[in-house]
């Protein structure tokens, strides 16, 4: 009865429901799985179900940008811990200057914040964010993603060229209140 307060829920349901179980997601959380009667599976989020509601599309923008640029800031965090070099670096957080290891480092965009560089790239390219920008839902898909992949490389571009990072302790990290700037 859960699963039908979800906002996508004729596509999580399906034809139909034959089980539900808790794994870990490809995010490495814990999260539902649905398994349904034909054989198929997908995951749900138990908050969605409660809350009943999707993410507007600024936030679906942001979230697809954010894994747009993963693989990036994966790079740079390797290369400050100095990773394929012979060994890892010691990584001081920006706010504390406490050590801070591999597991515990958020990488932090900083003085401009990512929610401010999504906005400036849209004002610049003149983008009216709308749905139509993402590929349509599929079972067990990670994030959501955008049609054109020219947009793809031009964030990533845009990104690359204004972004500044700098490494912070994960519980500072979380805990900081942002303003966009």
């Amino acid at each position: 009865a859960l699963l039908a307060r979800h906002p996508d829920a004729t596509r999580k349901i399906g034809i139909g429901v034959y089980g539900f179980w808790r794994g870990r997601s490809k995010h490495r959380t814990d999260c539902f799985y649905v398994d349904r009667i034909d054989g198929t599976a997908d995951d749900f989020s138990f908050n969605k179900c409660i809350v009943g509601k999707t993410n507007g599309v600024q936030q679906e923008l942001e979230k697809t940008l954010r894994a747009i640029i993963q693989p990036d800031m994966h790079a740079y965090k390797q290369k400050l811990f100095g990773m394929g070099i012979g060994g890892f670096n010691d990584v001081t957080c920006s706010l504390s200057g406490e050590s801070v290891g591999w597991d515990n480092c958020h990488i932090d965009h900083y003085p401009i914040t990512f929610q401010a560089i999504v906005r400036d790239w849209l004002k610049e390219e003149d983008i009216d964010p709308t749905y139509d920008m993402f590929v349509p839902k599929y079972d067990l898909q990670p994030n959501p993603e955008l049609v054109d992949e020219v947009l793809v490389e031009s964030f990533r571009d845009y990104h690359n060229s204004v972004a500044r990072l700098r490494p912070l302790d994960k519980h500072i990290h979380l805990t900081q209140k942002r303003v966009a700037v």
